[in-house]
């Protein structure tokens, strides 16, 4: 990413709220989220993010705000076949399209406008030493304002509790499991 570029993210849960915010931190120009659940949306906003329901016109109101060209990076964090449909849409000419959610099957994508438009497409999976450096970084100085991030710690025997929290996707953006707790202490 190159200062002033223009991103797109689609999901605002844990994964693509933190790429957004570190998109600004490193100078991006704008930053549009993507995101169908409205809690979700109202947590992007309070970080004064832009952020755009999931919909059939998601691309083309990415596209708007680029003056017609698109964005110059789009991140999928979503992970969801609806979105993978949608990112070279959103993508401009030469854009890069960011993987970063994990797909449970092989999404349908748009090859055809991948070849025509010249879309680099990457995927993510492994970081390197010098990546866990520069995020520790940011956490221990809270440039990026995670002591806001609303996040809810459980203990190692409410397992099962946290996993449902994490998939109701409301109520906090990060879920955590604290095996130093439990229910007594809480």
């Amino acid at each position: 990413m190159r200062s002033g570029d223009s991103v797109a993210v689609y999901g605002a849960g844990p994964i693509g709220l933190l790429t957004a915010l570190v998109a600004r931190y490193r100078g991006a120009g704008d930053v549009v989220l993507v995101e169908p659940n409205a809690w979700r949306r109202g947590v992007a906003e309070r970080y004064r993010f832009t952020v755009l329901p999931f919909g059939a016109e998601t691309p083309v109101e990415i596209r708007r705000r680029s003056a017609g060209n698109g964005a110059d990076i789009v991140f999928d964090s979503a992970g969801h076949p609806a979105v993978a449909l949608q990112l070279t849409e959103a993508a401009r000419i030469q854009g890069t399209i960011m993987i970063v959610g994990v797909y449970k099957s092989p999404p349908a994508v748009d090859l055809r406008t991948v070849n025509f438009a010249e879309h680099h497409v990457i995927g993510t999976r492994v970081y390197e030493r010098a990546d866990f450096a520069a995020a520790t970084e940011l956490i221990e100085t809270d440039a990026l304002s995670l002591s806001d991030l609303p996040t809810t710690t459980f203990p190692l025997d409410a397992t099962t509790d946290a996993f449902a929290a994490a998939a109701q996707g409301e109520g906090c953006v990060k879920v955590l499991i604290d095996p130093s707790q439990n229910r007594g202490n809480a």
